[in-house]
């Protein structure tokens, strides 16, 4: 079906830079400029024919949408193609977009609703991962902690759905690059934007090859030694749910035709078996993650020196996922009167405070807010739901 646009508004979100972007992919030559309003551009067709577009190269022209109207017309009649896929294509000419397809939709393209929310969901969790990875690889996140992932999202715009199967699409805008010379870029480094997207399709890949590895040898190693590249829990955890509840997902990446990437349209399919390795994997790197900016309330049992030699080491015992806990900690110095009164009285104390994993056993780091908690029974040591447990705010 050969779809016309005819409403004019819509020809001013076209933005010229992504136009002109969109016409060099395709093979246009800038035949000339008129003044700093317009050039022109042309290409000639399989039966030699010279076909020509007057771009505007400012959107305060009088005739923008006008001029944007025609050049789309025009490029629906070189390229055979409707007016709104061409016009979805120069719409998405200024970001690289990610496309999360569920193969198994219905043969009218339609999928569940709880399908369709968690593949947004997910979806937006893909990006997010990638953007904390870009700032600094780790086995996980507290996502929402990360600014520059954060605000890095909020650039994000959803884009029209798809044909073929159910596709969503993730608009991340780049800017366009600037040359000298027309062979430089002004810019040593990626904008950020860019980053993301590089480490999004270096995660996917190395999440791949470490799936794979680990199918065939029951090793969490293929996970761990790959962080460097983009995996994380989170990554892991997004994949697996999208692979697992879509019984397999595709996911495709292309680039900004405004700011050339150097690499190839990325395009992998993760399936719903495969989901349930990350799942396993995303749980193993969850149960090795710090945990950060807990309140905790526990009791003091042991110091490691006699109070009057006591350099801040001691002993904490508390709840952690419902089992009782030993916990190593270094107080400063501030708080010996505190701990050791406790200690001595058997008064529980109050705190905030960083659990770390150490094998088994746990550590505390960065203990604050220390005070007593007057009116509390020490609990029954042989009793584990008597003691008192750790929650992260």
């Amino acid at each position: 079906m050969n779809v016309q646009i005819r409403d004019p508004a819509l020809f001013r979100h076209l933005s010229h830079l992504d136009v002109r972007a969109y016409l060099a992919g395709q093979q246009w030559t800038e035949a000339g400029r008129i003044g700093n309003k317009a050039t022109v551009h042309t290409q000639q067709d399989a039966a030699h024919r010279t076909w020509e577009i007057l771009l505007p190269s400012r959107e305060d022209v009088a005739d923008y949408p006008e001029r944007m109207a025609e050049a789309l017309h025009t490029l629906a009649q070189v390229e055979g193609r409707s007016e709104l896929l061409i016009y979805r294509d120069l719409l998405a000419a200024g970001a690289d977009v990610l496309r999360v397809a569920a193969p198994h939709a219905a043969t009218d393209g339609t999928i569940a609703i709880q399908e369709g929310v968690l593949l947004h969901q997910e979806a937006e969790n893909l990006l997010l991962a990638a953007a904390c990875a870009a700032v600094q690889p780790r086995p996980s996140y507290h996502a929402g902690k990360v600014t520059e992932a954060v605000q890095y999202l909020e650039t994000v715009r959803l884009g029209p759905s798809e044909t073929g199967s159910y596709v969503i699409t993730l608009l991340s805008p780049v800017a366009p690059v600037l040359r000298r010379h027309a062979q430089q870029s002004l810019l040593e480094d990626e904008p950020f934007p860019r980053q993301v997207t590089h480490r999004l399709v270096e995660a996917l890949d190395a999440l791949e090859q470490a799936a794979n590895a680990a199918a065939a040898s029951d090793d969490f190693a293929a996970f761990e030694t790959r962080v460097s590249q983009g995996i994380s829990a989170n990554l892991c955890e997004a994949v697996a749910r999208l692979a697992q509840q879509c019984h397999g997902i595709r996911l495709e990446l292309s680039w900004a035709r405004v700011r050339p990437a150097g690499r190839p349209n990325f395009r992998r399919f993760f399936s719903r078996e495969t989901g349930r390795l990350l799942g396993e994997a995303a749980r193993e790197f969850r149960r090795n993650e710090p945990r950060l900016d807990c309140a905790l309330t526990a009791w003091v049992i042991r110091l490691d020196r006699e109070p009057d030699q006591f350099d801040g080491r001691a002993t904490l015992r508390l709840l952690i996922d419902n089992r009782p806990r030993h916990v190593s900690v270094k107080f400063e110095q501030s708080m010996f009167d505190t701990v050791i009164h406790a200690f001595r009285d058997r008064i529980p104390i109050s705190l905030d405070g960083d659990l770390f994993p150490v094998g088994q056993r746990y550590e505390l780091g960065n203990p604050r807010n220390l005070a007593l908690v007057q009116g509390m029974d020490e609990p029954d040591r042989d009793d584990p739901l008597a003691t008192v447990a750790a929650t992260e705010s």
